[in-house]
């Protein structure tokens, strides 16, 4: 069995430089960890915006009930075809990309968890990879007028030092992800979730501030640039049909300032404030850094 990262024999930096460029596997689940669908949003538009290409497939026979999720019925010039809900692998290598990604989309699984999870992480043994990044959304009390809060957090120490992110102090029922994410630690490979907040009020898919800000969290935890492509501009005309759903429902508007006038009360800290810089610079790409300044001009 691989050696677990937090040993005594591991040194920190060797789990930070091998994390840092080495292929790291990003995962989404459809279902109990997807409000408003933005984690595999995020990651679909990762795999857009980079042309991955399928690498492998997991058969959704043992581990999917097909009258919970259902196959569809899908033409095409070649005829009429039935897509099952299979777990897709991707893999991205880019131009643009200092490091290989890997992608897996799925839907959580209805049976044989653990099953499941040991088909993941082989493929991650398989194609080397050095981290896991799980991507999650979920419903809370968050006002849409605001930039969507997200967290990113892991249980292996070296990775929450090296990307200054906390351990997670959740005890509950546990989706695929935190599943998946433990057994990949005890495998030896540092895990990292991203949960983006959607606000409950709005709970239907798209939900494109959470979507914006998982890929925000991506790129601070892979150190790439993710271009937005259209986002901006669906951004806005969510907005615009978020208020004037709020704007016929009086009650809804009074709760919603609320949580705005709530929300306010936090400050934005000097640190916060570096991360946004950084990103910035990222989507400029190389040697953008001279002409811009740097996070302490922002002091």
């Amino acid at each position: 069995m691989p050696r677990h990262p937090d040993s005594p024999n591991t040194e920190p930096t060797e789990v930070a430089q091998r994390f840092d460029e080495g292929t790291v596997m990003i995962a989404a689940f459809a279902g109990w960890n997807d409000a408003g669908s933005a984690a595999t949003n995020a990651l679909q538009h990762i795999s857009d915006t980079f042309d991955a290409r399928l690498y492998d497939e997991i058969d959704p026979e043992p581990y999917v009930d097909f009258q919970v999720n259902r196959p569809s019925v899908v033409a095409t010039e070649a005829g009429r075809h039935i897509l099952w809900p299979a777990t897709r692998v991707e893999v991205i290598t880019h131009s643009t990309l200092r490091r290989k990604l890997v992608l897996v989309h799925g839907i959580e699984p209805n049976m044989r968890w653990r099953t499941y999870y040991q088909e993941i992480l082989r493929i991650a043994d398989e194609l080397d990879c050095s981290g896991i990044v799980l991507l999650g959304a979920l419903l809370a009390d968050v006002p849409h007028t605001s930039k969507a809060p997200a967290t990113v957090t892991s249980s292996n120490t070296f990775m929450q030092e090296h990307l200054g992110v906390e351990e997670s102090d959740y005890e509950g029922p546990a989706g695929i992800t935190s599943v998946l994410g433990h057994y990949a630690e005890l495998d030896g490979v540092p895990a990292v979730s991203a949960w983006a907040f959607v606000p409950h009020y709005v709970p239907h898919p798209p939900a494109i501030p959470a979507e914006i800000a998982l890929l925000d969290a991506v790129e601070d935890i892979v150190g790439e640039a993710i271009p937005r492509g259209e986002l901006e501009d669906e951004m806005s005309a969510w907005l615009r049909g978020v208020d004037a759903f709020v704007e016929s429902e009086p009650d809804l508007a009074e709760y919603i300032q609320q949580l705005v006038t709530d929300d306010t009360i936090t400050e934005i800290s000097g640190e916060k404030i570096a991360q946004e810089f950084e990103r910035f610079l990222r989507r400029r790409g190389p040697g953008s850094t001279g002409s811009a300044g740097s996070p302490g001009d922002l002091g």
